[in-house]
């Protein structure tokens, strides 16, 4: 049987059965499960909304922030209702640079899935960059960018800006067990652009 948990948002406590996050520069708040009455759900959902954080265990998740999430709400007997509330594939950006940086998380997640996870991951990048990619190079780029320094390496010898972050983070789930996995990707551009690139003069990958 599925685990479930008691979380709090905002002094409101609710029932979760699936919480993932991420450990990027703090911990992020990626995925969860909410089961709640109605009236408990009116309340928590504009809170996760606003960009509020989750109390778990004595410690927090943190928000990607306001109008990050979207709610997938069903219901179940009696008033009560089930919502996952998962990132929204809407980038929103404005003028701070922090936002900016949240916008472009990635996060790729799965339940019970068949498709391995590297095709999942290969997909996301495929369906998010202008870069041309062909699906022969899936192994080669990906074991790349599974390496933060050699990538930065890189970049400085491009004469770009080393990041110095992981690009592709594994997400961890205490409340769901092992029916939930998932990643975040911090890939940009540039990143696909120059690995491509130095792959392909190396004779690493080939058109």
């Amino acid at each position: 049987m599925q685990s479930v948990e008691t979380i709090k948002i905002e002094g409101q406590e609710v029932f979760s059965n699936v919480i993932g996050y991420a450990d990027l520069d703090l911990r992020r708040l990626m995925v969860c499960g909410i089961i709640a009455r109605r009236s408990a759900m009116d309340y928590v959902l504009p809170n996760l909304h606003a960009g509020n954080n989750i109390l778990f265990n004595d410690r927090i998740l943190y928000s990607l922030g306001a109008k990050r999430y979207v709610g997938k709400k069903g219901s179940l007997s009696d008033g009560v209702q089930c919502v996952l509330v998962i990132p929204n594939p809407v980038r929103v950006e404005n003028s701070d640079e922090e936002d900016k940086a949240v916008a472009q998380i990635k996060t790729v997640i799965w339940h019970h899935s068949e498709t391995t996870q590297t095709q999942r991951i290969w997909s996301a990048l495929m369906h998010n960059t202008p870069i041309p990619l062909r699906n022969s190079w899936q192994e080669p780029i990906l074991e790349v960018l599974g390496n933060a320094a050699q990538i930065d390496q890189w970049r400085s010898q491009q004469g770009l800006t080393e990041r110095h972050i992981e690009r592709i983070t594994p997400m961890h789930f205490p409340v769901g067990g092992d029916e939930w996995s998932g990643v975040v990707l911090r890939v940009d551009d540039d990143d696909i652009a120059i690995t491509a690139q130095t792959l392909l003069r190396r004779g690493k990958i080939t058109f």
